[in-house]
């Protein structure tokens, strides 16, 4: 946290210069001048910012995946799919997010457990992010996570000859994909 009481204005500025107000002010469709600032109150509001983002950190380290309610109510719409596909064989699972974090999230908390549970592999793609896979030696980037994803429609069995893996689970930034 700042000090702000360790601010002080010293003779650093010329207040003779005609531009030294500028200095003093801030905004620009609106101007305040800073001079007229609460500073005491600002200080005490700071404070109670602070004090409230200190109790959320503490509240939000309390959730974890399985008090995520969320990503178990994800995972039960997962299972019904893997457990219930309604056209037969089909265990592919798209799941977008507008959220590079979420997505990373996902994939940490999904990935190895369908691994383990049905052997299905999972992929995320992600703008800002590089891509991930449980497929061993693999190579994440976009145009390969979907042709395993989608090996028919992408032509795997030509551009991978004899490569019979394949992606199940594909978890990605809407943006991204789109491009793809």
């Amino acid at each position: 946290m700042v000090d702000l009481s360790e601010l002080s204005m010293d003779d650093d500025y010329d207040l003779d210069d005609q531009n030294a107000s500028d200095m003093f002010e801030i905004g620009k469709k609106v101007r305040i001048d800073l001079n007229d600032m609460d500073y005491v109150t600002w200080l005490a509001d700071l404070k109670l910012d602070a004090a409230v983002l200190d109790g959320l950190e503490v509240l939000t380290s309390e959730i974890t995946p399985e008090k995520d309610s969320k990503l178990q109510k994800l995972i039960g719409i997962i299972r019904g799919k893997i457990e219930n596909p309604i056209n037969e064989g089909n265990r592919k699972v798209i799941i977008f997010s507008a959220f590079a974090d979420t997505v990373e999230y996902l994939y940490g908390n999904l990935s190895g457990f369908l691994k383990e549970k049905y052997g299905l592999n999972t992929a995320m793609v992600s703008g800002t992010t590089e891509g991930r896979s449980t497929l061993e030696k693999f190579s994440c980037d976009l145009n390969a996570v979907l042709t395993y994803f989608s090996p028919l429609s992408k032509d795997k069995d030509v551009i991978y000859p004899g490569d019979t893996r394949s992606i199940d689970i594909l978890i990605a930034t809407d943006c991204e994909c789109a491009t793809g």
